[in-house]
Formats: C-alpha cells, sequence, structure tokens
C-alpha cells in the first residue's frame, strides 16, 4: 500500500479520483468512464462527493493536491464509492486494493488509537486507562457515601439555633407580645417548611452535604401569614 495522503470531508475519510486510479493501478480516465456508465448506483453523499466553488476552494486551501489545483470540480469517493469501482474493474488486483483501503486507510478511526505504538507502550496506555477507570469509580463511590452520611451532633444543633434565631428575629425578640402568641405557629411552620424541603423527618437525617443548604433556607425562610388579631 503506497504512502497516502490522509483527507477527510464530512468526517470521513476519501480518496481523490487521481489517488483511486493510482491505487487500482488503472488511470482517472477508466474512473470516470465507470462513474458515467453506472451513474444511476452512486448516490451522492453516500458514494461520492462532487465539489465545486467554495467548497472546491475550501478543500484545495485545505489539501495541496497537484491534481485540485487547476480543476474546476473534482469528485471524493467514499468507502462505499470505491467498493462500486472495485465491482466495475472486478480483477484480483482491485478486490486486493480495496480490502487494503478499508483495513489501513477508510476505517482507521474505528481502531485503537495506541495500534500504531509498540506492545510495551500500548500496554502502558492500557495500564493508565484502567487506572483511570478504578479512580472514577472510587470518586463515585466516595460520591455516593457523602450522599448518605447525616449531620453531625453539633450541625444539628446549629441547625436548631438557627431555626430558634430566625423565629426570634421575625417576631422582634424574646420580649414581644407577638413571640409569646405566635412563636408556637412560627417554630411549627419553619420546622415543617424545612423537613419538607429536604426530604427528611427530624434534623438529624438531613444530609451532610445539605447542612449549609438548610442554614440558608432557614435564614431567608418566612412564615405564612399569621392572623395576629385572633
Amino acid at each position: 500500500m503506497k504512502e497516502l495522503q490522509v483527507i477527510e470531508y464530512h468526517n470521513q475519510r476519501i480518496l481523490t479520483t487521481q489517488q483511486l486510479a493510482e491505487f487500482y493501478e488503472t488511470d482517472i480516465v477508466r474512473i470516470s468512464q465507470n462513474y458515467i456508465r453506472n451513474m444511476d448506483k452512486y448516490q451522492e453523499g453516500v458514494h461520492n462527493f462532487k465539489l465545486e466553488g467554495s467548497e472546491l476552494k475550501k478543500f484545495k486551501t485545505d489539501y495541496l493536491i497537484d491534481s485540485a489545483l487547476n480543476a474546476s470540480s473534482i469528485m471524493l469517493w467514499t468507502e462505499k464509492g470505491a467498493l462500486l469501482h472495485a465491482k466495475s474493474l472486478n480483477t484480483d488486483k482491485a478486490w486486493e486494493v480495496y480490502q487494503e483501503l478499508v483495513d489501513t486507510y477508510y476505517r482507521v478511526k474505528e481502531l485503537s488509537p495506541y495500534q500504531s505504538l509498540s506492545p510495551e507502550l500500548q500496554a502502558i496506555f492500557a495500564t493508565d486507562k484502567k487506572v483511570q477507570q478504578l479512580e472514577s469509580k472510587v470518586n463515585n463511590l466516595d460520591e455516593k457515601v457523602d450522599n448518605q452520611i447525616t449531620v453531625s451532633y453539633n450541625q444539628a444543633n446549629e441547625i436548631q439555633k438557627a431555626v430558634s434565631n430566625r423565629v426570634v428575629e421575625l417576631l422582634g425578640g424574646k420580649d414581644t407580645l407577638d413571640y409569646k402568641h405566635y412563636k408556637g405557629s412560627y417554630f411549627s411552620q419553619l420546622h415543617r417548611d424545612l423537613k419538607d424541603r429536604l426530604g427528611v423527618p427530624s434534623y438529624r437525617d438531613i444530609r451532610k452535604i445539605d447542612y449549609q443548604s438548610a442554614l440558608g433556607y432557614i435564614k431567608a425562610w418566612l412564615p405564612k401569614v399569621v392572623d395576629k388579631t385572633a
């Protein structure tokens, strides 16, 4: 297999007519004739791409190919297009070349990125990949454990203190009439709202990762309207 210039178009590898002719050991005219005689079998975007105008100009900029420099249009062939030409030529050489193109050029993206490396380097990269996968599993396990750990005794006490301070603040202090009359309603509402928000039956069941969120919620909490004329 000759040294191939890698050409990609629409996220797939393709060959120019000149490249295809060289590998099938024929000429550009023969490839073009095969295409014209069997045009009904070729589907644009599946077997080939015809480049003209701005697309061709960009292609010439990206790939310095001698046969394309002065051309007003060029044809690019996909793996399926190369197969149809092999069928048209129908020689042992054409089939041999087609199979080699598939194995070493068209489908090279599907191969391992380390396949061209030495066995020793492949082993190193494979080990590194396994280590990364193991680290990912450990991190996921740590995250699951963190999600299950509940607040400490001291943190539960801090949450209770925050609730008490918020109620006192909203009712203007412990010495006010509002506090004496409505503290029960406020405490009951705040306890219920906090536990509903975090989905827990008690303060001790609040997850450690929700500790700061709980304190923030308490600090911003406002009660439902309480009828203070009753």
